[in-house]
């Protein structure tokens, strides 16, 4: 039977997370993360469900407050909201996140400014684009995949996976629109996770390897 974990505890996670959605729409997302480390790493389901409930409730004021999650802006800053295929709108989405997955993992040719045509739409399947979109959620399945298989012995792994992917859900345009094509400041919170998972692979990578030319003794 899992601990109960104190209210205060619950007040002072509330709190914090609060504080860091003030400063940046992700920092909302940290109950969350919570909630989801305690159900891989520890199958703490009333852990889970608490963290869960109050993920909600902080968010639930945050959407009451500033008065929903649409934000106005134009066709020039956000030309995809206003294209009338759903179709055209998805695929151009996923790209985005192919995107920053790109900048992520190579921060190069940064821009100050991704409004209008400069991350052209995706309007069809046959797209030669469509590779980085299938190429970035094939290795976050694959990274996910793998952190769960060794997550008893090694948790950083699949915690840094969820410290990459959770910050950015509310940059991705999946549940509520963002104001913004690409933001490059939004993927401050996922290089921790990043970092932490690119140190997590080298580990496993140099165990390997030290274990492959380890002399034979006997």
């Amino acid at each position: 039977k899992s601990p109960c974990m104190p209210w205060h505890t619950y007040l002072v996670l509330v709190l914090l997370t609060a504080t860091a959605g003030l400063c940046k729409e992700p920092g909302f997302t940290v109950l969350f993360f919570l909630a989801c480390a305690e159900v891989v790493l520890r199958a703490r389901w009333r852990h889970f469900f608490s963290l869960l409930f109050w993920f909600a409730v902080v968010g639930g004021v945050r959407t009451w407050y500033v008065g929903g999650t649409d934000a106005g802006f134009g066709y020039v800053d956000t030309p995809i909201r206003y294209m009338d295929f759903k179709l055209t709108r998805t695929l151009s989405y996923l790209y985005q996140h192919a995107y920053y997955a790109k900048l992520l993992v190579l921060p190069w040719n940064q821009s100050w400014d991704y409004s209008y045509d400069a991350l052209p739409m995706l309007h069809t399947f046959d797209d030669v684009r469509m590779l980085a979109i299938v190429a970035s959620y094939v290795a976050v399945a694959a990274l996910a995949a793998h952190g769960l298989r060794v997550c008893m012995r090694q948790p950083i792994v699949i915690l840094g996976l969820g410290l990459t992917v959770i910050p950015f859900i509310p940059a991705s345009n999946l549940f509520f629109l963002v104001g913004t094509t690409v933001g490059e400041r939004l993927l401050y919170p996922c290089t921790v996770g990043w970092v932490l998972l690119i140190a997590s692979l080298g580990s496993q990578r140099r165990s390997v390897a030290a274990l492959q030319w380890s002399p034979v003794r006997g």
